[in-house]
Order: structure tokens, then sequence, then C-alpha cells
């Protein structure tokens, strides 16, 4: 069977917890949260409790969180400050292939998932990277492929690849 992997883009949840406002008024909390890339807040009524799990957190994405307090008539507090968490992507997995012809060559390949933005690199050593091709995926389960010419003076190539942040 063809196609994109199943589960190839898993979405995930946080849980959050604060201490309690220490005003004898507080009926209740909500929890403020946005992608970071956007100015969309979305808002969970928690009432009294003072912890909270967030679930449909997309991997690789950078969430901001703030907390306000409200009292019976309904006034809220001002926000918390902001508090940033990157859900956790998955580990791409490379595959390599040597090019026909040329033993420097190799084609490399990946699954990348929309809105992120990769990185392939390269080292000689595994401790000195190069990066040698950068992208953002635009499709969830695309199917990523680059094909590296260049010699190694060594004889030896390790490749790896890193997220973004943008």
């Amino acid at each position: 069977m063809g196609g994109i992997p199943m589960g190839a883009h898993a979405v995930q949840s946080v849980t959050l917890a604060w201490d309690p406002n220490p005003e004898s008024d507080v009926a209740g909390y909500r929890l403020l949260y946005r992608d970071a890339t956007s100015e969309q807040v979305k808002v969970i009524d928690v009432g009294a409790e003072t912890i909270v799990t967030v679930p449909d957190l997309r991997e690789g994405r950078t969430y901001m969180f703030a907390v306000t307090a409200y009292n019976a008539a309904g006034l809220e507090s001002l926000p918390s400050g902001e508090l940033p968490y990157t859900v956790p992507a998955p580990a791409a997995v490379l595959k390599l292939r040597p090019m026909a012809g040329n033993p420097w060559a190799f084609h490399i390949s990946f699954t990348a998932f929309a809105g992120l933005r990769y990185q392939l690199q390269s080292s000689e050593d595994l401790f000195n990277w190069t990066t040698i091709w950068e992208e953002e995926a635009m499709i969830d389960g695309e199917e990523i492929h680059y094909v590296d010419t260049q010699p190694s003076p060594s004889g030896r190539r390790f490749y790896r690849t890193a997220l973004v942040d943008f």
C-alpha cells in the first residue's frame, strides 16, 4: 500500500499547572494559548483547577501559554507572562542511496511535515557540521529529496537533519 505512512504526523498534548492566585475572591482560571506564529488565541476555562491538559498540539510547533484569574462577577485579571513550549517533533529518518557512476554522490531522502523548516547537514568527523540544504515542508508526509555530489576529502561523509526555528 503506497501513500503517506499512517501516524506520520501526530498531535500531542501538554499538561500545565500553576500556583493559585492568593486573592480570596478568585472563582476560576482561563488558560490562553496560541501558536507562536499566530495572533489567534484559544481559551480554555478550567474553573477552579490549577492544572489543565491542552490537546491537539502539532509536533514541531511552538505554542505560547498564559493564565488569567476571574472572580464570581466575571472580572478577569491581566494575563500572566507568556510561557513558550515547543512540541517535540519526530526524528527524520534519512534514507541514503549511492548514485550510479559517481562514488561520491548520494541520493538522500526523508519524510517531512508541513510547516516545519528542515536543514540537511553534513560532516566528516561528527563534530563539525555544515548545512548543505534548507527548505520548509509544505505537505504532511512530503518526501524530501536531495542529491549530494560534493566529494569528501577524507572519503567519509555523515548526514543529519535539523529543525530550524523561524
